[in-house]
């Protein structure tokens, strides 16, 4: 009889506290850098990865694929459950949640490059996680809608459902990000220059304190419009 996936994510859930990676996982991590991209859903954390030319880890998903979604390309959507508990089991995942809607999300070792750089989207809860992976270098920056109306009007357009477990999420992640001092704030009002910041941002280029202010406070001005 196969796995039902309310079992699995009961078993991944109840296994997530202790999980730690494979020792030849773990060497591995060492000699990766890490760009972390984390904000809401809509965004446009996609979009902008799309467009940066950096190697992207394709996480392991179980919920539902988006229409405008590519399987192994955005995500790799998984209902083979016996499998992902036995990947589990093995240490084969780097690291792996459970969101706020129910939904396991992990990356597996075969999606890290050997060495170098490589990007991917990770919820705000997650970061102090891959934090003590071993990675050689860890770098999150967070994706800020322009505003509250604009960001409420795309994510409608990616997803019209469950969007209270959604806006839950974000208010976790902006709450997360806004009280840790290394997230590094860019506001996606114009693709190109968001996708300009954040290419400075990975050279190690410092920018301007009142552009970093700014896209803090629109961040800060969201969580409020949530609470």
């Amino acid at each position: 009889m196969y796995m039902q996936k309310a079992d699995f994510i009961s078993l991944a859930r109840s296994h997530r506290e202790q999980y730690t990676p494979s020792g030849n996982v773990a060497n591995q991590l060492a000699q990766v850098d890490l760009l972390a991209i984390v904000g809401p859903t809509g965004a446009g954390k996609t979009t902008l990865m799309n467009k940066l030319n950096i190697p992207f880890v394709v996480s392991d998903v179980t919920r539902k694929q988006r229409p405008s979604e590519i399987g192994g390309q955005n995500y790799r959507f998984r209902t083979d459950y016996d499998q992902l508990a036995r990947e589990i089991e093995s240490g084969e995942f780097v690291q792996y949640v459970i969101n706020d809607t129910g939904e396991f999300y992990g990356t597996h070792s075969s999606a890290y490059p050997q060495s170098g750089w490589c990007m991917m989207a990770i919820i705000a809860v997650a970061i102090e996680q891959f934090r003590r992976l071993g990675f050689r270098n860890v770098r999150n920056i967070y994706i800020v809608p322009p505003n509250f109306e604009e960001w409420m009007r795309r994510v409608q357009a990616v997803s019209a459902d469950n969007i209270a477990g959604r806006l839950k999420e974000a208010a976790t992640s902006l709450e997360i990000a806004l009280q840790d001092p290394s997230y590094i704030f860019v506001v996606n009002d114009d693709i190109d220059r968001a996708l300009t910041e954040i290419e400075r941002i990975v050279a190690g280029e410092i920018l301007d304190s009142g552009q970093m202010l700014f896209a803090r406070e629109t961040a800060a001005s969201l969580l409020q419009y949530l609470k």
